[in-house]
């Protein structure tokens, strides 16, 4: 079992409880990412906190992987930090960002780049998002999970901050509608 120590909350985020991390492993095997499922689950919450972005790679492609890196477990806390971006960027937001932009990931120092813009072949590291905001009862936490045809190469030219890149995008402003507030009221704690 990896250490949910070795998992980084960013700053203000809030961990997920287990019933909404439940829910987001049932999003992921909905949308047939079992082997995401499957490993995300050995994990302990609060390794994920809300105003993220998931790089989920399908089954074949963490297959693929496995078969090419033998190594690749001894590294899997960095590997599953490195498909976290550490902002909330539905496709819709995602493909308003130029070829170049770098985009940090829950890897201190490291991202991932746009390679392609285009709304039916966009790509990170040149990785393809197959299958764009596949975890829709995430929202509510801000939390969107993007399929990729690949696993991200932690190792790849593109995952270092460059040198002249484009600015770290501010946020694309994409009209998205507002979630409704909880109906259940809050408890006050007594002081």
């Amino acid at each position: 079992m990896i250490s949910p120590q070795a998992f980084v909350l960013h700053a203000g985020g809030q961990g997920l409880s287990d019933q909404d991390f439940d829910a987001l492993l049932k999003d992921l095997q909905a949308q047939k990412f079992f082997t995401a499922a499957s490993i995300l689950g050995f994990l302990t919450p609060p390794f994920l906190t809300d105003h993220i972005t998931l790089l989920v790679p399908t089954d074949t492609a963490i297959a693929a992987a496995i078969n090419q890196f033998s190594a690749i477990s001894l590294a899997y806390p960095a590997i599953i930090q490195f498909h976290i971006l550490g902002r909330n960027l539905n496709f819709d937001q995602l493909k308003l960002f130029p070829v170049g932009t770098w985009l940090p990931t829950m890897v201190p120092g490291k991202g991932v780049q746009v390679t392609s813009s285009s709304p039916s072949d966009f790509r990170l590291n040149n990785a393809k998002i197959s299958q764009p905001d596949i975890c829709p009862s995430m929202a509510k936490f801000s939390i969107s999970c993007q399929g990729i045809n690949s696993l991200l190469n932690l190792s790849s030219i593109l995952t270092d901050v460059p040198k002249n890149p484009p600015v770290l995008a501010p946020l694309p402003s994409v009209s998205i509608p507002p979630v409704p507030a909880p109906t259940a009221a809050v408890p006050t704690p007594a002081p």
